[in-house]
């Protein structure tokens, strides 16, 4: 029994127990225990426990949400069966934004991923109290509070408040990210998924705000590798590569790109840079690119790998390989026609 000064063992954040940095679906059978050992259900069915351990639970379901919704399996029958009385609980509460975020977790996780059809039968039994916990957002208290949020472009929680106005607002994820990008370009870029199906416009105002920050002098000269960038530099030439297909669409911006990539002095950024090199015939590679390609495929270990997009897949390669497939797609290129 805990001392009358321990906290309720439903207040204890779960993530004091498991093991650290284990998935979710690793970890589930412990955080299952602690909970029903805390009388999860008989806690939460006999009235309302207290704001710590709303808040708690709150944080633990939108941890392990998509495991107890989407698996068919009986032991998580304790924990689905208290979720009507947490999100009853749940309106009865104060939130703060970060708990708000929890909230739009938990609503993610129960409409996300169908496997198999609809998914498991036990899931049209909740939707009273997810479409319960939807509505809170459309609360004018939280949407304002959301917004008023998303209009301090200093905050360091963007991408909570981005992923609520998105999801609940339908609020363009691109305008939201960008606006925030250009004060904190390399906390905004950490997780570039809002590059993703860009429009016109969009992809035109991302690269004439990413090339601003770059050396035009490096365009004309030949490319060596002598670059010590900057941090958000690096972070936006790292991450545009790695969205080329969507962010470099025209064979100039796959060029000069590929320049300022291949004159950094990081070995691996400018490995990057020459797989840009991978979807252009040689006769449009930049001049002296080809030199840069065989020192990087000199420097690298055989075992070092990259990882190699195809459409919207992909697999891990050999860095040593990949570099070593461009230099044979030059020398073929480079090499003289037979004579007939």
């Amino acid at each position: 029994m805990p001392s009358k000064d321990s906290p309720h063992p439903l207040a204890v954040p779960i993530t004091s127990f498991g093991q650290i940095g284990y998935p979710v679906s690793d970890n589930i059978g412990t955080y299952l225990g602690v909970l029903y050992e805390g009388k999860l259900y008989e806690t939460l069915a006999s009235g309302y426990p207290g704001e710590a351990i709303i808040l708690n639970l709150v944080e633990t379901y939108a941890e392990i949400g998509h495991e107890i919704f989407w698996i068919k399996d009986e032991t998580y029958r304790e924990a689905l069966e208290a979720f009507p009385h947490l999100a009853a609980h749940i309106l009865q509460t104060d939130l703060s934004l970060s708990d708000l975020y929890y909230v739009s977790q938990i609503v993610e996780d129960f409409f996300d991923w169908e496997p198999e059809g609809d998914g498991p039968a036990h899931l049209a039994s909740l939707n009273e109290p997810i479409g319960s916990l939807i509505n809170l957002f459309h609360q004018d208290r939280y949407k304002n509070a959301i917004y008023a949020a998303l209009a301090d472009k200093s905050r360091s929680d963007f991408y909570e408040l981005i992923s609520m106005a998105n999801w609940f607002y339908g609020e363009d994820a691109f305008e939201l990210f960008f606006s925030f990008a250009e004060i904190q370009p390399v906390q905004a870029l950490r997780n570039p998924y809002w590059m993703i199906e860009m429009n016109d416009d969009q992809r035109t105002r991302l690269i004439t705000w990413a090339r601003s920050h770059m050396s035009t002098e490096l365009l004309s000269k030949t490319p060596f590798r002598t670059q010590e960038y900057s941090e958000t530099v690096t972070s936006l030439l790292d991450r545009i590569i790695w969205k080329a297909d969507d962010a470099l669409k025209s064979v100039r911006d796959r060029q000069d790109f590929a320049i300022w990539g291949l004159c950094s002095a990081d070995k691996f950024l400018a490995a990057k840079a020459a797989y840009l090199l991978e979807e252009l015939p040689v006769s449009q590679w930049p001049a002296g690119s080809q030199d840069v390609v065989a020192a990087l495929f000199e420097e690298m270990e055989p075992n070092w790998t990259t990882f190699k997009r195809q459409g919207k897949k992909g697999s891990y390669t050999k860095q040593k390989e990949r570099l070593g497939d461009l230099l044979k797609k030059a020398n073929c290129q480079n090499e003289p026609e037979p004579d007939a």
